[in-house]
């Protein structure tokens, strides 16, 4: 199927359409809150799908929205329904899409500025500037449950690594094979 074909786009436009519906059953939005939809689960899904499985996956989750009803326009509730005969009846597929819908949605940037506008830091892209963090107190963060090992920070010795001769040895896939 080459997406250069009318019909395979039809077929794609169907499946934006059907997953619509679907991801505003998981995720239905209230308070300020966007709908999936509006934060454009839907696209990212596809987009996924299409990297993983290519348009034979397109085909394939269109196939299977489609026999739920996802394809046709009706009503809050029978989506409702619809969705929880598919997460009875497919629970993988069920599963996976629930994931996706999730993961598409938190990474919203516009779901992230609702949450840190809330008062929870969020990041888009936390590796790159990270979290102000409050500094470590010893007197309320120390473990005290007994389980496992913890070393106070005053404690925490560097390792001697000078019998490895970095300086002299060349690594070769990263380090795992000297």
């Amino acid at each position: 199927m080459s997406l250069h074909t009318a019909d395979v786009g039809t077929q794609v436009e169907a499946l934006g359409q059907s997953l619509t519906r679907i991801v505003d059953v998981l995720i239905p939005g209230d308070q300020g809150w966007p709908t999936a939809s509006d934060a454009g689960v839907q696209h990212a899904i596809l987009m996924r799908l299409l990297d993983k499985k290519g348009d034979a996956g397109l085909a394939a989750l269109s196939g299977t929205l489609a026999k739920y009803g996802f394809n046709n326009p009706r009503g809050t509730q029978d989506e409702i329904d619809s969705t929880a005969r598919l997460e009875a009846e497919e629970p993988q597929l069920f599963l996976w899409l629930r994931s996706e819908v999730n993961y598409a949605y938190y990474e919203s940037p516009v779901i992230v500025a609702l949450i840190d506008r809330s008062g929870t830091p969020y990041r888009l892209i936390p590796h790159r500037d990270g979290y102000d963090l409050a500094r470590f107190d010893e007197s309320t963060q120390t473990p005290r449950h007994g389980r496992g090992r913890w070393t106070p920070t005053g404690e925490v010795k560097p390792v001697d690594i000078s019998g490895l001769e970095l300086q002299t040895r060349t690594t070769k896939k990263w380090g795992l094979n000297r």
